[in-house]
């Protein structure tokens, strides 16, 4: 367990970080460490008022980091299915109930999942991801409705460096049935 002042020190560095100054890759990378923070501060291992006041901060962050590398995310998917040449549609209504990221000819979903989509969990060094339970729900629901539902996470997709990589990524998804959970 790490002393108050060693956990102000590390939430200072953070505090410091400008996120609209950080990539896209190091945006996810903030993301998962207030998470991480955030955890830490549920198991009440830290009392401190300041630190407390300190991860408040960080989180007002933590939303705008989310819905920024989530935009920014899809922008990406959508600039790589346009090279793709596939026909779709972005942000439709289906069965006048559920919202999803882009509609493929021939009812195929595709949803970009950022990082306020899964649960992370940490095992050791090791880190995994689960689906939250309303991305369940909807990837659950577009099936029952007979949609192929296909999801390209965050996580697997900022291990893709290049462009490249990212166009075969959507391709394979899209070309073949990959559970997404």
């Amino acid at each position: 367990v790490l002393d108050s002042e060693l956990w102000s020190q590390i939430f200072d560095k953070l505090l410091q970080a400008k996120p609209e100054n950080l990539s896209i890759k190091e945006k996810a990378k903030y993301f998962r460490t207030i998470k991480l923070l955030s955890l830490v501060l549920k198991d009440d291992i830290l009392n401190a008022s300041l630190l407390k006041e300190k991860m408040a901060s960080l989180s007002k962050n933590f939303s705008a980091i989310s819905d920024t590398i989530e935009s920014e995310f899809q922008q990406e998917v959508e600039e790589h299915l346009k090279a793709l040449q596939r026909i779709f549609e972005k942000e439709k209504l289906i069965e006048e109930m559920l919202f999803v990221d882009f509609f493929i000819y021939k009812k195929k979903v595709l949803e970009v999942n950022g990082p306020s989509h899964y649960f992370v969990i940490f095992d050791g060094n090791e880190e995994s991801y689960l689906e939250n339970r309303s991305t369940e729900f909807k990837r659950k629901i577009l099936e029952l409705l007979g949609y192929e539902y296909y999801s390209v996470s965050f996580h697997e997709w900022f291990a893709l460096d290049e462009k490249k990589e990212r166009l075969q990524h959507i391709t394979n998804k899209l070309n073949k049935k990959i559970p997404p959970y």
